[in-house]
Order: C-alpha cells, then structure tokens, then sequence
C-alpha cells in the first residue's frame, strides 16, 4: 500500500477531527490512486487463476479468534461493534476463513484460490511510529488479499501455493517499479 503523506493531502488534522488520530483522507489523485492499484492487483490475480470475493467489514468475534485475532495483554486487536458479539474485519483473510467455517471441502476441490478486496480496521497500541524511518500506524486501510485452502497431507500443496503467492506478489511490485524482498 502506498501512503501519499504530503500537506495537500491534509491526511492528518481532517481526518484526526472526523476520525480520531489514525485516520485519513485520501484525496483527489491519491484517492484515484488507491481504486487503480486495487484494481490491478485484483485484475493480475484472477488472471493468474484466483477467485474475486468482495468481503464483510463486519465479523462474529469468535471468527475472528479463531483466526489468532485474540487479545492480547488483556486488549482487544478489533474494534467491537456495541451490545453485539461481532466486530469490525482486521483482515480479509478472517472473513474468507469464515466462508468456510464448519464446512467440508472436497479433496477434488482443492486449491481453493481467491482474492479479496477489503477494508481492513485494526486498534493500535504503542508507538504509533511516527518519526522519519519509521511505519506510520492507521487504524483502517484498504487491500488486496490472496488466499488459499491446500491438503494438509505432507505440506507440499501448502509450500507450492505459498511460494504462488509470493511470487506473483513480487511480480506486481516489480511492474509497478517497487522493490521488494
């Protein structure tokens, strides 16, 4: 994800009003922006065979933890959502999980591939890393996510899909002129 931090942008006072401290706007060019990369990254992935999925923002918390989104320190890692046992999506990964919860899936069938677009709503805590050199924490951003289910027979399915996703990873960065490792 690219952050355009620029005081055209006013990313932080506006944003901080509306929002609280880590949020922001994008505006203008940077909003077109982040549509465009989204909209590659999802073009390149279903061409390299991956299923589009368009995911909830909002999540059962048992979902959630049983993904690893668990407290820590006695702190929630999401937002709960008031007199509900849901909460706000920290990945899309953990709705795309949640398709297949308590379902069985065909051996024939796998690997289930699939892409999601999602908007991703995390609570930090700490130092929020705001000086030269550091990354800049927000509390909710958008992005493209691959996914897979493999068989768990010996881990090869698992590694070989793995090293699919990084590469084709590496490829969208690499044609967008970004360096990666």
């Amino acid at each position: 994800m690219i952050y355009l931090i620029s005081p055209q942008f006013n990313i932080h006072s506006s944003a901080a009003q509306c929002s609280g401290e880590g949020f922001y706007y994008l505006k203008g060019e940077a909003a077109v922006l982040e549509l465009a990369l989204i909209q590659y990254a999802m073009s390149k992935a279903i061409k390299n065979g991956y299923y589009p999925i368009a995911t909830p923002d909002v999540i059962r918390t048992h979902v959630a933890d049983r993904c690893g989104y668990q407290a820590r320190s006695g702190e929630n890692q999401y937002y709960l959502l008031a007199n509900e046992d849901k909460c706000l999506s920290g990945t899309a990964e953990i709705p795309l999980a949640g398709m297949y919860l308590n379902k069985n899936v065909l051996y024939s069938d796998l690997p289930i591939k699939l892409v999601a677009f999602g908007r991703c709503f995390r609570v930090e805590t700490g130092g929020r890393g705001r000086g030269e050199g550091r990354l800049y924490r927000v509390h909710q951003f958008s992005k493209v996510e691959l996914f897979g289910l493999t068989a768990n027979e010996d881990g090869t399915e698992s590694e070989e899909l793995l090293d699919e996703m990084v590469t084709l990873q590496k490829e969208i960065n690499t044609e967008l002129g970004l360096h990666c490792r």
